[in-house]
């Protein structure tokens, strides 16, 4: 049997998986020859979320649980025997998960558990936000255009127009506006600037992981601040995703330098060629891609030690991004690069990740093997169920035993005048004794605009199960006949805005037997369901028999699965 047993409840959909424990050996279940052990039960129960533990207090839950297990794992084996976990779509499955698995083991061993918070990093945060910013910016990936653009800034040109032409943000849209921020979630260099500045002014081109920022600031207003103790859960929050972002952006260059990532300026200088022929003012809109020919597409543009880049590289992956971030009018050498080394920074990561053999860490291992076991076996349950069908005569026969069941659930239409005041409401009862309509007094008085407008009718029917949630209102309903209004009463809380209303019974809707016809597709789906769970559970049951399964009930009653309701998995 795998020491890894991945268990799965197929009618309740809870997945889970079991790794081999190292406590408790007693057998709880046996699969012929294979044992399942109480210790790999309480591993598996501890493999799910918390807030998913379900209680296994009676010995009957318990089974049931083991019984999942053990299903599982013969559709697992199932799975196997047919070659779903050989189709290429799980392979492939697999393979990312553990890409996935291991970038987050390399990021917290490399960067999340590097760094290092002290209280002068959240006072430094907490002095920031004293205001707020309403800011704009341009970004650029050249020096060269970034200081071409901020000379016509400084020669007048409007910053929005120019955001809207060169920024490879999509900010652009608005002028490189990009609202009103408290400082502690933009980058520190930005921010830096930002403090030193006053309202109106455009800074100098900030250098900023390979890209150049110029930042304005339209506005600044000094905020209301928490006091420091009170707002230290979230300065830490900040104060982690700076130093996070900051250390990835160090440990990205130390990357690029192990591995020699290196450009030929030749062919750097081609694709910026063609890039520019396409671009011949600032008018054409950005997201235009060059074509190049097949001698082009082949020639070497960028090297590292344990690969190349060709241009073909670069054009199929600069294609599937957004146009905001495609070179466009203004591109030039640095440009061009700064693309490509982004592209191949996010390989290096990944051939860092397997030099150091992050992608052999056992729990990355072990999400790839739960997750390719997770789709086969949910693939093997869909092919055994999938013949399963409900004829004519079955769903009728199930509607005759059912139909003393199937009743229309009983509501009401309303209608609603809402007032500020109990004196209002008043008011507006009299005036309905009176005489005047209720429509017309809604219109004209209720403080609810939505139902106001419709003459004071809600719109929609409230049935018994939401009317429940407002038992004075239910009490209404059943008391009051069509037509009749009730005397002022406060508006439930949730109903309505806060104050006093009179309510008007505008139809009651009885609750009737349902016909065949309304409730069919609900019994059609409710049988099939049935059914299916007879296909699997026939099947499950050949399969216990053939393979000798057995549950122990007297080693499950052993296992106090409440007493690690509450730990981490």
């Amino acid at each position: 049997m795998r020491k890894n047993v991945l268990a799965v409840c197929i009618i309740g959909a809870i997945c889970i998986s079991l790794s081999c424990g190292k406590t408790d050996e007693k057998v709880a279940a046996r699969i012929g020859d294979d044992v399942i052990t109480a210790g790999m039960l309480k591993d598996e129960y501890l493999a799910i979320s918390r807030d998913a533990r379900p209680d296994l207090v009676t010995i009957d839950e318990k089974e049931q649980f083991a019984r999942d297990v053990v299903s599982k794992e013969l559709l697992y084996r199932e799975a196997r025997s047919v070659g779903l976990d050989r189709n290429p779509e799980v392979v492939e499955l697999g393979q990312s998960t553990l890409r996935s698995s291991a970038w987050q083991v390399f990021y917290e061993d490399r960067i999340r558990s590097q760094v290092d918070l002290t209280d002068d990093d959240l006072r430094d945060i907490f002095s920031r936000q004293r205001y707020s910013y309403h800011i704009g910016w341009i970004f650029v990936r050249s020096a060269n255009l970034a200081g071409h653009i901020h000379e016509r800034i400084e020669k007048g040109e409007d910053f929005s127009g120019l955001a809207s032409i060169f920024s490879v943000d999509a900010t652009r849209d608005q002028g490189g506006d990009i609202g009103t921020r408290a400082l502690g979630t933009l980058p520190a260099e930005v921010e830096d600037m930002l403090m030193m500045m006053s309202p109106g002014e455009v800074s100098e081109p900030i250098s900023y992981g390979g890209y150049y920022i110029m930042v304005k600031l339209f506005d600044k207003q000094p905020v209301e601040q928490p006091d420091f103790e009170s707002a230290r859960s979230g300065l830490e929050s900040l104060a982690r995703m700076r130093k996070e972002s900051m250390l990835q952006r160090d440990v990205a260059e130390e990357l690029r330098a192990k591995y020699n990532l290196a450009f030929k300026d030749d062919v750097v200088d081609m694709i910026v060629a063609k890039t520019v022929a396409i671009y011949d003012s600032e008018n054409d809109p950005p997201g235009e891609v060059p074509e190049f020919s097949d001698e082009d597409l082949g020639r070497t543009v960028a090297t590292f030690d344990g690969g190349e880049w060709e241009v073909r590289d670069y054009a199929e992956r600069v294609k599937t991004q957004n146009e905001y971030f495609r070179p466009a009018f203004g591109t030039d050498a640095e440009a061009v690069t700064s693309v490509i080394r982004d592209f191949i920074t996010g390989e290096l990561w990944g051939l860092e990740i397997r030099t150091e053999g992050y992608d052999k860490d056992p729990e990355a291992v072990k999400a790839a093997e739960r997750a390719v076991e997770e789709r086969i076996v949910t693939e093997m349950h869909q092919r055994l169920i999938s013949g399963t069908e409900v004829n004519e005569d079955s769903l009728g026969a199930f509607y005759e035993a059912k139909k003393a069941e199937l009743y229309s659930e009983a509501g009401a239409d309303l209608a609603i005048i809402i007032l500020s005041s109990a004196d209002e409401a008043q008011q507006v009862y009299d005036a309905l004794v009176a005489g005047s309509k209720f429509e017309d007094l809604a219109r004209d008085k209720s403080i609810d605009a939505a139902t106001a407008k419709n003459g004071g009718k809600i719109g929609r029917t409230l049935y018994q199960r939401q009317l429940e949630q407002f038992p004075e209102i239910e009490d209404l309903v059943m008391t009051l006949d069509t037509g009749a209004y009730s005397e002022p009463l406060m508006v439930p809380p949730g109903f309505g805005p806060d104050g006093h209303m009179v309510l008007k019974i505008v139809q009651k809707i009885e609750s009737r037997p349902l016909e065949f016809e309304e409730v069919r597709e609900m019994l059609s789906q409710t049988m099939l369901q049935v059914e299916q769970d007879r296909t699997f559970g026939g099947w499950l049951r050949e399969k216990m028999e053939e393979l000798d399964v057995v549950i122990y009930p007297d080693v499950l009653a052993q296992i106090k699965f409440v007493e690690l309701r509450g730990l981490e998995g």
